[in-house]
């Protein structure tokens, strides 16, 4: 922004962490998509780190998309609000892009990786087969986590 520099969480996806595996492609085409290029925000909200939740846009394309699209990202199914990106999360895991081209094993939600560094000790879900429906039936579903008007 003209006032400076702001932390921007993209809305409805959720990308692998760092120490995860694929966390590192994920930023690094992130970072080379956009490599300092003007971009646009549509704001959704404000999170609880202070950060801006938004739609990112460079040159009208939604980048938000393009990193489910590539296998680069998950449809974060807690903070979903268009089921397009279950599908577009469906045909790069049939395609095998990006994060699914791992080993089977190897497809942890990050959503998960990240409890599971907190202490829990819950299974991790397999994910290898979910489809944009099941997908799209999880949106705003776990325990604890409501759903946002």
């Amino acid at each position: 922004l003209d006032s400076g520099p702001i932390r921007v969480r993209l809305n409805s996806i959720d990308t692998p962490e760092r120490d995860q595996p694929w966390g590192l492609e994920a930023q690094t085409a992130l970072a080379g998509r956009l490599n300092g290029k003007r971009v646009e925000l549509e704001p959704v909200t404000q999170d609880h780190y202070d950060r801006l939740v938004a739609l990112v846009f460079l040159d009208g394309e939604n980048i938000n998309a393009w990193m489910v699209q590539r296998g680069d990202a998950w449809a974060y199914r807690d903070f979903i609000e268009d089921p397009s990106y279950c599908a577009w999360e469906a045909v790069a895991r049939a395609s095998r892009l990006g994060l699914w081209s791992l080993p089977p094993g190897s497809h942890v939600a990050p959503w998960e990786w990240r409890a599971a560094g907190r202490g829990s000790t819950a299974a991790f879900t397999d994910y290898s087969s979910e489809t944009a429906v099941g997908c799209a039936a999880a949106m705003h579903r776990r325990p604890g986590v409501p759903a946002r008007p």
